[in-house]
């Protein structure tokens, strides 16, 4: 498994969504404040980081982890469930799905990337409130941090526009009452973002 929000790297932004769930990682669930977004959120939508599969558990992205060789297997016992008329859909699937998933097994969660960078991510991302906050941070620490230095390496390939847009569009996000207002903000910026002379155009060709 490979996950991946790489927008900004294109010259757009998280969307379908992105600014109702990111801001709302399980990681930071007993936060109360409005308006704070996690330092994992921040640091998924900015750098546009890929994450494996202990990772997506990790930040609670995915509920479970079943290795690729079982998948044949899983999608037979699927296959199998669904056609006991007994029980509904929702109930079949999520009992399989538990029945393959053993994250002690399966998953290593003090080996996931994020775990391992959890602190140098919530020092340079948590709550800030402007990307300058965010360079400043890994720049004052980069003499000593492998992951400082790689991530302003990022950051610097990313469009500067779209690092500020989607900042702001994620701290918003975080406020908005339900996903259907935080996907009338996506549709906006949207069409913000198609406009002649956007980056969105210059991050497709160069990515073509």
């Amino acid at each position: 498994t490979i996950f991946a929000m790489p927008e900004t790297k294109i010259g757009l932004f998280p969307d379908v969504g992105g600014t109702w769930w990111i801001p709302r990682l399980k990681l930071y669930r007993d936060r109360q404040r409005k308006g704070v977004v996690g330092g994992v959120g921040n640091y998924l939508a900015l750098t546009g980081a890929r994450l494996k599969g202990d990772d997506l558990i990790y930040a609670g992205i995915a509920t479970h982890f079943i290795p690729s060789e079982r998948l044949n297997e899983l999608k037979l016992a699927l296959i199998d469930a669904t056609n006991n008329p007994t029980q509904s859909l929702g109930d079949c699937v999520a009992g399989v799905l538990m029945s393959f998933h053993d994250e002690k097994v399966n998953v290593d969660l003090d080996k996931a990337f994020l775990s391992k960078n959890r602190k140098e991510i919530d020092q340079a991302f948590d709550g800030k409130q402007s990307v300058e906050d965010i360079v400043s941070t890994l720049e004052s620490v980069k003499s000593d941090s492998q992951f400082a230095k790689t991530t302003l390496d990022t950051l610097k390939q990313m469009s500067p526009t779209s690092l500020k847009v989607t900042l702001e569009a994620l701290i918003r996000g975080s406020k908005v009452q339900s996903i259907e207002e935080a996907l009338d903000m996506e549709y906006r910026m949207s069409q913000a973002f198609m406009r002649k002379g956007s980056d969105f155009y210059e991050g497709i060709r160069a990515a073509l």
